[in-house]
C-alpha cells in the first residue's frame, strides 16, 4: 500500500499517517496496528478504504496510541458495530476531531458515540450522510463532555424536529463555532429551539439548508439576537420565500462571507431586499441560483455598492434577460469577482456585449452563460476581452443561436480557445 506520512525528527516516528483510498483490508489495519512506529501517531486517515465493522473494531480496540489528535474514518463500512467499538474505545484522551461521514451509521452508533466519556478535547464531530435519527441526535444532544466542541455535522440524517430540539437544549458547547444541519427534515418546531439556545455566542457557520424552515424559520433566524458572529449562512431549498429573504436582508447584526438561498421561490422583491443590505462588507459569496428575481432583482443585486470583496456570484436559473445583464456588466466595484454564473437566463447579444465591456474583473476565472440566447457575434465579442488574463472557463454551452458551423471560428478567434465549452 501506498503511504503518505509524516514523521518526527528522529524519522523513526510516524505521527501523521494518510492512507485514503488504498483498499487496504483488515490484514492493513492490523500492519498498523502493530507498527511501532506508530506509538506516537496524531493523525490517522483511512478514508474510503471499505473497512468493514470488523476491522474498524480493531481500530477501536487500540489502547496505545494516547497522542491521537485526528481520526478520519469516512467513506468505510462502520455501521452501528464500528460506531459503538470507536465510542468504546477510552485511550484516546487527546482526540480532537473525528470524522465518520458516509459510515451507514444508525441511531446504536451515535448513542454509543455521544456516550464516550475520555473525549474531552473533542473539537469536531462530523457524521455527515448516515442513518441517525432521533434517538441518536437526542444521545448527541445530551452529551456534556465535549464542552470544547466547535464542529458538529450532521448533514444529511434524519433527526427531524425532535432531534433538532436535543440538540438545541445543550449548553454546554459554549464553544460551537460551525453547526452543519442540512437535509435533516427539521421544521419550525426544531428552528425555533435551535434560535432559542443561549450558548453559541460564538457561531460562525450555521447550515440548515434543505429543511422546511418557511418565512417563519428565516426570520427567527435573522432575528436571533446571539448569534452576532455569524459568518456563513446556508438556507437554500428551505421554501423561506420573498417575506424570508426580506427578513435576511434586514439583518444588521451579521458580517456574513457567505449567503446561500438558491431555490427558494424569491422574487425581485425578496432579491431587492438582500440588496440594500449594507452590512455585510465581507461578502465573498451569493447563490441566488433557481429562483425568480428577474431583471429587477438582478439590477439591484448590482447596484449595491458594499460588497467590493464578492468573488463568486450565482444567478442561474433566475429569469434574467439584458436589462439584468447589462446592469452586472457595468458593476466597477468586484474588481475581486472570480465566477459569475448566469447560466440558464434570457441574455442575448445585447447583454453579452455589456457583460464584454467590463473592464474591472481582472481576477475573473468562470463566466457561465451557458443555456441563453446569446449568438455566434455575442459569444466572439465575449472571447475578444483582453482584461480576462486568469479565466479558466467560459461557458457557451446550449446557445441554440450558435450555430456548429460557428463554434470553430469563435475558438479560434477567441483570446480564450479551448477554455470556451460550447
Amino acid at each position: 500500500m501506498e503511504k503518505n506520512s509524516e514523521t518526527t525528527s528522529t524519522t523513526t516516528e510516524i505521527i501523521h499517517l494518510d492512507l485514503d483510498n488504498q483498499s487496504i483490508g483488515p490484514e492493513g489495519v492490523s500492519e498498523i496496528l502493530h507498527d511501532e512506529k506508530l506509538k506516537y501517531i496524531e493523525r490517522l486517515s483511512l478514508r474510503f478504504n471499505s473497512l468493514d465493522h470488523d476491522a474498524i473494531a480493531l481500530i477501536g480496540s487500540n489502547k496505545t496510541w494516547y497522542n491521537l489528535k485526528e481520526l478520519y474514518l469516512s467513506g468505510n463500512q462502520l455501521g452501528d458495530k464500528g460506531a459503538s467499538a470507536i465510542g468504546n474505545n477510552v485511550a484516546w484522551v487527546n482526540l480532537q476531531d473525528l470524522r465518520l461521514s458516509r459510515c451507514q451509521i444508525g441511531n446504536e452508533g451515535a448513542i454509543s458515540l455521544a456516550s464516550n466519556t475520555a473525549w474531552k478535547n473533542l473539537k469536531k464531530l462530523i457524521l455527515g450522510q448516515n442513518k441517525i435519527g432521533v434517538e441518536g441526535a437526542v444521545a448527541i444532544g445530551k452529551n456534556t463532555t465535549w464542552a470544547y466542541l466547535e464542529e458538529l455535522y450532521l448533514k444529511g440524517n434524519q433527526i427531524k424536529d425532535l432531534g433538532a430540539i436535543a440538540i438545541a437544549k445543550n449548553k454546554s458547547w459554549e464553544s460551537l463555532q460551525k453547526l452543519e444541519l442540512g437535509n435533516n427534515k427539521i421544521g419550525i418546531k426544531g428552528i425555533k429551539e435551535l434560535c432559542s439556545n443561549p450558548t453559541w455566542v460564538n457561531l460562525r457557520e450555521l447550515g440548515l439548508q434543505q429543511n422546511n424552515l418557511g418565512s417563519e424559520g428565516a426570520k427567527l433566524i435573522a432575528g436571533n439576537p446571539i448569534w452576532k458572529y455569524l459568518e456563513i449562512l446556508s438556507l437554500s431549498s428551505t421554501n423561506i420565500g420573498d417575506e424570508g429573504a426580506s427578513a435576511i436582508g434586514e439583518n444588521q447584526t451579521w458580517d456574513l462571507s457567505e449567503l446561500r438561498i438558491a431555490n427558494n421561490y424569491i422574487t425581485s422583491i425578496g432579491a431587492i431586499s438582500i440588496a440594500k443590505n449594507t452590512n455585510w462588507t465581507k461578502l465573498k459569496l451569493l447563490s441566488f441560483f433557481g429562483n425568480n428575481i428577474g431583471d429587477g432583482g438582478c439590477v439591484a443585486i448590482a447596484q449595491n455598492q458594499t460588497w467590493s470583496n464578492l468573488e463568486e456570484l450565482g444567478l442561474c436559473g433566475n429569469g434574467i434577460g439584458d436589462i439584468g445583464a447589462i446592469e452586472i456588466g457595468k458593476k466597477a466595484v468586484w474588481e475581486k469577482l472570480k465566477k459569475l454564473d448566469l447560466s440558464g437566463n434570457k441574455i442575448s447579444h445585447e447583454g453579452a456585449v455589456m457583460l464584454a465591456a467590463n473592464h474591472s474583473w481582472i481576477s475573473l476565472e468562470e463566466l457561465d452563460l451557458s443555456r441563453n440566447l446569446i449568438g455566434y457575434k455575442g459569444g466572439l465579442v465575449l472571447g475578444k476581452n483582453g482584461l480576462w488574463k486568469n479565466l479558466k472557463r467560459l461557458g457557451l454551452l446550449y446557445n441554440e443561436t450558435i450555430k456548429i458551423e460557428e463554434e470553430c471560428a469563435l475558438k479560434s478567434n477567441s483570446e480564450f480557445g479551448s477554455k470556451i465549452s460550447i
